[in-house]
């Protein structure tokens, strides 16, 4: 019997493919079948799978010819014939136990779906720099390892964006045509499954275990496409045909509902390069206005008034009062932030050019500190960039080139680096911690632009 059914869409990623395949091919859950749906690639894609194919029958290979993301998913899914489905995308690999895990709660709990957590990941200079795993479940964190009703934490709507990082009950998709959106391309169709599964589920999990690896160096991802925001819109077209059709089941989650949709809206186009971004994407701006004003108008955004959502009701209202002006004002507030990141590498490089130091050093492993250090991996030629910690759980482990060093280790081995403080609470002590054992104030940098960490690790100059 076939307990899980990866489905795997494909579209010239050759170079990914073999790592891909391999960690779905090795998962210790063996009753399993992997379908790959190609798109008609032509960059070697096929043969990989091919190859593969040879050596182990549990692959399919099916083909796309419609060219949509959202149709290779659902080809998949009628395809399956697993009790449950799982997603992998093909530039991305998972860990071997993840679905022999999942499947276990899954089944012994009777779940329409169940998700873990994911790392992000880049390869530079043939190693592999893997950030600490994402946790997205945080702000939840008391669901962690329980069977719940999704509609009794209407948060989920918004913090679970990621479909791929766990497994849904075949039924549960068939029974409820829970099918993603067929627009073409491969990008934003998962927000619309997201919201599906989400609002219609009565039995779901979420674990704290990091199995899926999300990369983010692939310069074809669709995060990196100039039309993120006008097929956002599309999407969410789609995602309101579905509230409209399910008024009910979105009722529980309706504030935050409008909530996500207005943070894709303004963060989806302040990624647009062109200044003149209001004049040359009016008409999807427009379906943003008429969908908030109509919540608006209809007392749905009322419940956001509450601190915990902080300015997010506050801003709606400046946005449906003079669209224009606040969407310029919030695309060049946030041009002004790509300046700042673009200046602080330029100075980075800088400091390495003008003499021969020990690298660049980052204080604290947390959360800051492994987004500054994909940051800099990403952006950055030398693989000269250590990480220390004061504390000890942390000191020893495998970081990108290095290990995570002590700070009095650091120091000791890397006299003539450059320090970056990442630490957003302690880092007067760090600072006076690291001068005291013999760094020159002027070789340490305190990296600060709140807030914006997790952007900063996923960003990268070359594509802005």
């Amino acid at each position: 019997m076939i307990k899980v059914s990866v489905v795997v869409p494909v579209k010239n990623c050759a170079r990914y493919m073999d790592l891909c395949l391999d960690s779905i091919q090795n998962q210790t859950l063996k009753d399993i079948e992997i379908i790959c749906v190609d798109a008609h690639s032509n960059d070697g894609s096929r043969e990989i799978i091919r190859a593969h194919q040879e050596k182990d029958n549990r692959i399919k290979l099916i083909d796309d010819d419609k060219g949509s993301g959202g149709y290779a998913y659902n080809l998949g899914f009628k395809t399956a014939v697993g009790k449950y489905i799982g997603m992998v995308e093909a530039d991305d690999y998972i860990k071997p136990e993840m679905m022999e895990v999942l499947y276990a709660l899954a089944e012994g709990n009777n779940l329409d779906y169940i998700k873990a957590d994911y790392s992000m990941f880049i390869e530079k200079n043939g190693a592999q720099i893997t950030a600490d795993y994402i946790e997205s479940m945080r702000p939840l964190k008391e669901i962690l390892g329980e069977v719940i009703n999704p509609c009794d934490y209407p948060m989920l709507l918004f913090l679970d964006c990621r479909i791929w990082k766990g497994i849904y009950r075949r039924n549960f998709i068939v029974d409820n045509d829970l099918w993603l959106n067929e627009t073409l391309g491969a990008a934003y169709q998962d927000n619309g499954f997201s919201h599906k599964t989400i609002t219609r589920a009565n039995r779901a999990m979420y674990i704290p275990d990091c199995f899926y690896q999300y990369r983010r160096d692939n310069e074809n991802a669709s995060d990196y496409s100039p039309k993120l925001f006008e097929r956002m819109a599309e999407e969410y077209s789609f995602v309101e045909k579905d509230r409209c059709r399910h008024t009910k089941e979105y009722e529980p989650f309706i504030h935050v509902y409008y909530m996500k949709m207005w943070n894709i809206c303004v963060g989806s186009i302040k990624q647009q390069k062109m200044p003149s971004a209001y004049l040359s994407l009016i008409k999807y701006i427009q379906r943003y206005y008429a969908w908030l004003s109509n919540a608006f108008i209809n007392g749905k955004l009322e419940r956001l008034k509450s601190e915990q959502y902080g300015n997010t009701y506050s801003d709606i209202l400046c946005f449906l009062e003079h669209p224009q002006t606040y969407i310029e004002s919030d695309y060049f507030g946030e041009q002004k932030r790509y300046k700042a990141l673009t200046e602080y590498l330029d100075d980075i490089e800088e400091r390495l050019e003008s003499r021969n130091p020990d690298g660049v050093v980052i204080v604290s492993s947390g959360d800051r500190g492994t987004a500054q250090y994909m940051l800099l991996a990403k952006n950055l030629e030398t693989t000269d960039i250590y990480i220390c910690d004061n504390s000890k759980c942390q000191q020893g482990k495998e970081f990108g080139y290095h290990k995570v060093e002590s700070v009095e280790e650091a120091v000791k081995n890397h006299p003539k680096g450059y320090y970056v403080i990442t630490n957003e609470f302690h880092h007067r002590e760090l600072k006076e911690q690291i001068m005291e054992l013999g760094i020159e104030e002027e070789d340490i940098i305190e990296f600060d632009i709140p807030n914006w960490i997790h952007f900063a690790s996923m960003w990268t100059r070359n594509l802005s």
